[in-house]
């Protein structure tokens, strides 16, 4: 299935993009939810999944998802540490936090002293949200808009002591590909940790 060169998704592993979309937009209402635990989105999401007639590509879609919501995410990641790294339990990161890497802005030029590697379509893109661009921590970083990769990198491999954020420390640098790659990787882990393979089928 080929891919058009255009601003939205027109086809997502075999799922149309007409179809996805909304579901997407759902998906991010419900990640916004203060009622579900991140539990209860990911039955929530299986379930909706199950329900649309044509195959659902789980992974794909979970490559595009952006969920807005810390506590959120910082469930997922939590999963996702504990699920990579065996000797680490849920309990142990119940305190942690998370931040991005790439960080959040409101305007694209103001990566244009340390992250000028990003441009505008980046931001249209809004690959600063996706969940490659994150990392868990212990505590804050301090770290602001005009820190480097080189610093953040330097921290994430001497300060931290996550499997995520040392997994993030090997990249050379980071860019769009980066984040994406781990995005895919994430996605992977996700789709075994909530057993959702029969989706794929």
């Amino acid at each position: 299935t080929s891919r058009r060169a255009a601003p939205k998704v027109d086809v997502v592993g075999r799922q149309k993009g007409s179809l996805l979309e909304p579901l997407l937009a759902e998906w991010a209402k419900q990640a916004a939810n203060e009622d579900y635990s991140g539990d209860d989105l990911f039955n929530k999401w299986r379930e909706q999944a199950l329900a649309i007639d044509e195959p659902f590509d789980f992974l794909e879609a979970f490559k595009i998802l952006q969920i807005k919501d810390k506590k959120k995410l910082r469930y997922i990641l939590s999963k996702i540490e504990s699920y990579s790294d065996p000797e680490t339990s849920d309990e142990d990161l119940i305190n942690y936090i998370i931040e991005p890497i790439l960080p959040h802005t409101n305007n694209y030029s103001e990566w244009s002293v340390s992250w000028k590697q990003f441009d505008s379509k980046h931001f249209s893109e809004k690959i600063h949200e996706k969940i490659g661009n994150y990392v868990l921590l212990k505590q804050k970083t301090g770290h602001g808009i005009e820190t480097s990769w080189e610093t953040k990198k330097d921290y994430f491999m001497n300060k931290t002591f996550t499997e995520i954020a040392s997994e993030v420390s090997q990249s050379d640098n980071w860019r769009a590909g980066d984040i994406n790659r781990m995005t895919s990787k994430r996605a992977k882990i996700a789709n075994n940790i909530w057993n959702l393979k029969k989706l794929d089928s």
